[in-house]
């Protein structure tokens, strides 16, 4: 997806970094939840819940230092998960801001130990400087088939939690709304738990580089060179660091107007 968008001028390359988990349970809860079966810890079930602040530790001391060190990055960074990995997201995007520009929860786990990251979210949300970062928030359709997302609020049993409690988060944010976040929330009314991961991180995309392409055609005769700076300056702020159009791209407009015997504005594009 990021190579087929940054192909077609929808937002720019970036180096994709898949991280593989070996106990994804431990690895992607924030906090310890305690499961009892007959009156003894069920620690088997839970796969030893409760590691997730290291596994954001290994993120921040470890594999970002790497990545850095390794390719040719750029400031920007994006965090995205899926179920548990979205808990870990949302973990990230309150207690380790600073980590990331935007995050991208996708049907997270907000159910785990008994709500306890919403319940941290309800009381950081109000005061937080989120310093103009970018949240988006993909709920699934994973409701009984009887239902809607007016009943599942009055409704009760484990079975519809996913959903609830997603909708909760939702209303929290609207209550308690950063001034500084940039955030959208939406469900898949079509999309299950498994099926929503590509249709949403897609979707992400498509909302966080909102802006980054130009938005009049390369041939459009009615473009100037303070078109050209002032676009990338709106993209510069909504990437957070300072980008330049491509030499490709002023060398099209360059030889494009002449071309067209537009040698002022040919003149310009080159000079």
């Amino acid at each position: 997806m990021v190579q087929y968008l940054s192909s077609t001028g929808k937002m720019p390359e970036m180096i994709v970094v898949g991280i593989a988990n070996t106990n994804r349970v431990r690895d992607l809860t924030p906090t310890h939840s305690i499961r009892w079966s007959d009156g003894e810890e069920d620690t088997a079930a839970l796969g030893f819940s409760g590691g997730g602040e290291k596994f954001i530790s290994f993120i921040e001391h470890e594999l970002i230092p790497y990545v850095d060190a390794v390719y040719k990055t750029a400031p920007y960074r994006m965090f995205v998960g899926h179920s548990l990995g979205g808990l870990t997201v949302l973990n990230s995007l309150l207690n380790h801001t600073s980590l990331f520009t935007s995050y991208v929860a996708i049907d997270p786990s907000v159910w785990w130990d008994n709500q306890a990251l919403m319940k941290k979210a309800a009381q950081l949300l109000p005061n937080k400087d989120l310093g103009n970062k970018s949240l988006y928030y993909a709920s699934a359709n994973t409701m009984s088939k009887s239902i809607d997302t007016f009943l599942v609020m009055q409704d009760t049993t484990r079975g519809n939690i996913h959903v609830r409690n997603n909708l909760q988060f939702r209303q929290l944010l609207l209550e308690r709304k950063s001034s500084s976040l940039l955030w959208r929330w939406k469900f898949y009314p079509e999309d299950n738990h498994s099926s929503i991961p590509l249709i949403a991180t897609y979707d992400a995309l498509r909302y966080l580089f909102k802006g980054y392409e130009l938005d009049k055609d390369m041939n459009d005769t009615s473009i100037t060179v303070d078109y050209i700076k002032t676009h990338y300056l709106t993209v510069s702020r909504l990437l957070h660091y300072k980008v330049l159009p491509s030499q490709a791209t002023v060398n099209f407009l360059g030889y494009n107007f002449l071309s067209g015997k537009n040698y002022s504005k040919a003149y310009r594009f080159f000079r």
